[in-house]
C-alpha cells in the first residue's frame, strides 16, 4: 500500500527523476571497487515503456520520466529478461529492479568466469580478482562459487598443475613455494 502512494494517475513514479539526461542505452553498467555505477535506480520503481535489443546481444530496458520522455534504465541479459517476464507495461518495484539488474548482472559474471577459464586454469582468489575488476565482489564471489559447483575451479589441482608448469620451466622449489 506505501508502494501504491508514489504512483500517479498514469503509472509514473514521482520520484523517478534521478538520471543523467546525457547516457546512453549503448554504454554498459560496471560494477567494480573504481568505477561507481552509472545511475541509481529509482526506488520507487517505473513502468517499463520499451525493450530493444542492443548491439551487444542484450535487452535495454526503457520507462518513460515523469516529464513523458523515454529514458534507458539498463540493459539485462535475454535470459534474464525471460525469466523475469518483463514487457512493457511490466510494473516493477525498485526492490524488483534491483533483483533483475543482480540476477543479469551474475548471468554475465558467469560468462565472463567461462571465457577467464576457457583460456587457462586460474586460481579461485585470481579468478575473483579478475571478476571484481567489472563486477562488485558479492557478484564475483558468486560466479565463482558457481565455476566450484560446476567444477571448473579446483585450487588444488591448480596448485599441481601450476607448480608442474614451473618446475618444466627450470624455476626452483623456493621459486614455486613463493609463487
Amino acid at each position: 500500500a506505501a508502494d501504491a502512494e508514489l504512483w500517479d494517475a498514469d503509472g509514473f513514479c514521482e520520484e523517478a527523476t534521478g538520471f543523467d539526461d546525457e547516457e546512453e542505452p549503448a554504454v554498459p553498467r560496471k560494477h567494480s571497487r573504481f568505477a561507481p555505477a552509472v545511475q541509481e535506480l529509482p526506488a520507487c520503481g517505473v513502468v517499463l515503456s520499451d525493450i530493444r535489443p542492443t548491439k551487444r546481444g542484450r535487452m535495454a530496458l526503457f520507462f518513460q520520466d515523469t516529464a513523458g520522455e523515454e529514458r534507458f534504465l539498463f540493459s539485462v541479459d535475454g535470459e534474464t529478461c525471460a525469466l523475469q517476464h518483463l514487457k512493457p507495461g511490466v510494473r516493477l518495484s525498485g526492490t524488483q529492479l534491483e533483483a533483475v539488474r543482480s540476477q543479469s548482472d551474475l548471468r554475465r559474471a558467469k560468462d565472463r568466469a567461462l571465457q577467464y577459464l576457457s583460456v587457462r586454469d586460474h586460481a579461485s582468489g585470481e579468478l575473483c580478482r579478475k571478476l571484481s575488476e567489472k563486477f562488485d565482489e558479492p557478484t564475483a564471489a558468486a560466479a565463482v562459487a558457481e565455476m566450484f559447483r560446476l567444477h571448473l575451479l579446483a585450487d588444488a589441482a591448480f596448485a599441481v598443475r601450476r607448480a608442474a608448469y614451473l618446475a618444466q620451466k627450470g624455476k626452483s622449489r623456493r621459486e614455486i613455494g613463493h609463487l
